[in-house]
C-alpha cells in the first residue's frame, strides 16, 4: 500500500476491540477505528527526510549502501587531457572523445616516480606519459577547519562536496602544493573528485589534510572509499598462476567475460600470457524471481578451467580435482546475489564468458547494468612456498617426518568459506609415504597418488566458518615409513615443493556494506488519533540489529524537537499520539550484513462518529 494512503479496519467485534483495550460504544457514541499506515514500496520509502548510508531499491526495500573500501574509483584515458583552466565538467567533456584505457577501484594518490613503472597500475595504462585519470569516491574528513592540500605532477584539480551533493570550489595544482580551506561541519565521509593528467617526466599525486591543530594527515586507503550501490561491473583479481595463489593486483571489468588471445589481459598488472588465473567478484541483481541457467565458455582449450559460485555455493565448474558440472540451473529471488567466477588459463589462446538465461534475460553475457563490484564473497588469502624442502628418508630406527608450513595471512575477522590445498612430491616411492594437511581440524589425511607429482584438492568446505589464520598454522606433514629413496630417480633428491593453501573468505576490513544505516520518514498526518496500536516490521537483517523509533507532535516545529520513543516489533508505543507522526529506522551491523527492510506498519486508533 502506498505511503500516502492508509488501510482502515473498523473494529467490528467485541473480541477485536478487547485485544486493543477498547470497548464498543453504546448507541450514539463514537466507534473506535484502527488505522494502519503502511510503507512497503519504493515510492513509499522515497518520501523521507533522512537517508544515511542507505539506498532504496526499485523492488521496494531499504538496504545498506555498498562500498569498495581502501581507495577511489578511477578511469584512465589516453592523452594529456587536463588543461590549466579546466573544471571537472570541461575535463569530463574533453575525456568523452578519448580512448578509455581501463578502470579500477582502490586507487590511491601516489608518487609513481618512486617505483617503476611510472604510472598507476590496474588501469590499462601502458605508457609512462600522456595519460589522464579521473578519480571519484569519498574522503574521510575531520570536523572543524582543515586545509585540503593537493600536489600534482603534471597537473590536477580536486573538488569536495561538504553538503554531500554540491561540489566546489576548484582546487588546482601544477607542480606545487596548493591548499583550500574547508569548514567541515561533522567528521565523516564526503564526496571527492580529482582529475589528473600526465604529459612527461615524473608522475605524482599527493593529497594531505592539515587541521588547524595537530599533525598533517596523509590521505591513504583508510580515508578513501568508493560508493558502488549503483555502480556497474565487477572487480577482477589477477594471479600469476593457475591456482590463484600469486596475487598480482586488482582492477575492474564491465562483466565476467574477456577474450585475450595469446596475450596477457590488458590490465597493466604484470599478468603473464600463460599460466594465470582471474577472479571476477561482485554481485548480480535479479529483477524477476525465477529459475536461471548459467554456463561458462572458456573456448576450445579443455586445459583451461573455471569455477562459478552463486551466493557462496559452487554451482558449476571445470577445474582440477573436481568432477565437471558445466552448467547450473537454480532458483533466485529478487534482489542482489553474490557472484564469483574463477578462470584459469594454461597455454595458448585465452577467453572466458559467463552466460545467463532466465525470466526476461535471453541467453547471453550478463549485462553490465545487472552487476556491481560489491564483494561480499570471494576475497582471497593465499600462501605458496617457493623453495623445495628435502624429504627426510626413514631410518633403521623408524619412520621420519618432514613438515612444511603454509601460513595464511588474512585480516582480523576473516572467515573461511572454501580452501584449495596442494603439495608436490618429487623423486620418492609414493608407497613409502603417508601425509596429512595441518588445518582447522588439527590435521586431515591427504590422499596420495601412486606416482610422484602434485597433489591438489579444490574447493574444500570442511573448514568453512573458521578463522583464516587459525592455530596451528596451515601446512603439510609427510611421513616416510621405508628406508631408501626411489632409485628410479638416481641423483635426484626427494623433496616437497610448492606447498599451497588458497582460502576464499569473507569478513575483515574490506566491508562491502555500510555498517550502519538510517532512514527517517517524512512527517505523516494522523489527525484524530486517540491511542496507539501495534507496530509491525518486515525485514531480513542477516545478523544486524534494527531499531524503530517514533515521535509525535501537534505541528512540524514541535515534531522536530520531540523525543524519539523506541518501540519493538509488535509492541505499542508509549504515550498518546498527536496530530503528526514520524518514524526512524536504524540498522547496525559489522558491514558484512546485507540487511533489508521491506515493510513498516504503524497502527493507531481514531474515534469515528456513528
Amino acid at each position: 500500500m502506498g505511503a500516502t494512503g492508509v488501510r482502515i479496519a473498523a473494529l467490528a467485534s467485541g473480541l477485536a476491540l478487547g485485544a486493543c483495550g477498547f470497548e464498543v460504544a453504546g448507541d450514539g457514541g463514537p466507534i473506535p477505528v484502527e488505522v494502519v499506515l503502511v510503507d512497503d514500496t519504493a515510492a513509499d520509502f522515497a518520501a523521507n527526510v533522512g537517508l544515511i548510508d542507505a539506498v532504496i531499491a526499485p523492488r521496494g526495500v531499504i538496504e545498506p549502501a555498498a562500498f569498495v573500501l581502501g581507495g577511489l574509483h578511477a578511469r584512465a584515458y589516453a592523452g594529456n587531457l587536463l588543461g590549466d583552466s579546466d573544471t571537472w565538467d570541461t575535463a569530463v567533456a574533453e575525456a568523452a572523445g578519448a580512448d578509455v584505457l581501463g578502470e579500477g577501484y582502490r586507487q590511491l594518490p601516489r608518487d609513481w616516480a618512486l617505483t617503476l613503472p611510472n604510472r598507476p597500475r590496474g588501469l590499462g595504462i601502458q605508457d609512462t606519459d600522456n595519460w589522464t585519470v579521473h578519480y571519484d569516491g569519498e574522503i574521510l574528513l575531520p570536523t572543524g577547519t582543515v586545509a585540503l592540500e593537493l600536489e600534482a605532477d603534471d597537473r590536477a584539480i580536486a573538488y569536495v562536496a561538504l553538503d554531500g551533493t554540491t561540489f566546489g570550489p576548484r582546487l588546482f595544482s601544477k607542480g606545487s602544493a596548493q591548499q583550500q580551506m574547508l569548514d567541515v561541519p561533522v567528521a565523516g565521509w564526503y564526496p571527492l573528485r580529482i582529475a589528473m593528467s600526465q604529459g612527461g617526466g615524473g608522475a605524482d599525486l599527493a593529497v594531505t589534510l592539515r587541521p588547524a591543530f595537530g599533525a598533517p594527515i596523509v590521505v591513504d586507503g583508510t580515508r578513501l572509499r568508493a560508493r558502488v550501490s549503483d555502480a556497474p561491473g565487477l572487480l577482477v583479481f589477477a594471479f600469476g598462476d593457475r591456482e590463484l595463489s600469486v596475487p598480482l593486483g586488482e582492477s575492474a571489468a564491465p562483466t565476467a567475460a574477456g577474450s585475450f588471445g595469446t596475450a596477457a589481459p590488458a590490465l597493466d598488472l604484470d599478468v603473464p600470457a600463460d599460466l594465470f588465473s582471474m577472479r571476477y567478484a561482485g554481485q548480480l541483481r535479479v529483477d524477476t524471481a525465477g529459475t536461471y541457467t548459467f554456463a561458462v565458455d572458456v573456448g576450445a582449450d579443455t586445459s583451461d578451467g573455471f569455477r562459478l559460485w552463486i551466493d557462496g555455493a559452487l554451482v558449476a565448474h571445470h577445474w582440477a580435482s573436481l568432477t565437471d558440472e558445466l552448467t547450473a540451473s537454480l532458483p533466485l529471488t529478487e534482489g542482489w546475489h553474490d557472484l564469483l567466477l574463477d578462470h584459469a588459463e594454461t597455454t595458448g589462446s585465452a577467453s572466458v564468458e559467463l552466460r545467463m538465461a532466465g525470466p526476461g534475460i535471453p541467453d547471453g553475457s550478463i549485462p553490465t547494468a545487472l552487476l556491481r563490484p560489491a564483494v561480499a564473497f570471494g576475497l582471497t588469502a593465499s600462501y605458496v612456498g617457493a623453495t623445495p624442502t628435502p624429504l627426510v628418508d626413514a631410518s633403521i630406527n623408524g619412520p621420519s617426518t618432514t613438515t612444511v608450513q603454509a601460513p595464511l595471512i588474512g585480516p582480523p575477522g576473516a572467515v573461511m568459506d572454501a580452501v584449495d590445498i596442494g603439495l608436490g612430491i618429487a623423486s620418492q616411492r609414493m608407497s613409502d609415504l603417508t601425509a596429512d594437511v595441518v588445518d582447522c581440524h588439527g590435521s586431515t589425511p591427504l590422499p596420495l597418488p601412486a606416482l610422484p607429482g602434485y597433489v591438489y584438492f579444490a574447493a574444500r568446505t570442511d573448514c568453512a566458518g573458521t578463522a583464516v589464520m587459525p592455530p596451528p598454522t596451515w601446512g603439510y606433514r609427510v611421513i616416510d615409513t621405508v628406508v631408501g629413496n626411489d632409485f628410479q630417480y638416481v641423483g635426484q633428491i626427494p623433496n616437497l615443493y610448492f606447498p599451497l593453501v588458497v582460502a576464499t573468505y569473507h569478513g575483515g576490513d574490506r566491508r562491502p556494506y555500510a555498517p550502519t544505516m538510517t532512514f527517517v520518514s517524512t512527517p505523516r498526518p494522523i489527525t484524530g488519533a486517540s491511542t496507539w496500536g501495534k507496530v509491525g516490521l518486515t525485514a531480513e537483517l542477516a545478523g544486524a540489529t534494527l531499531t524503530l523509533d517514533v515521535r509525535t507532535a501537534t505541528d512540524e516545529t514541535a515534531l522536530a524537537s520531540a523525543e524519539w520513543l523506541t518501540v519493538a516489533d509488535q509492541q505499542v508505543p508509549r504515550g498518546r499520539p498527536s496530530e503528526l507522526l514520524q518514524y526512524r529506522l536504524s540498522v547496525a551491523g559489522t558491514g558484512w550484513e546485507r540487511a533489508t527492510i521491506d515493510r513498516v506498519e504503524i497502527r493507531y486508533v481514531v474515534d469515528v462518529a456513528p
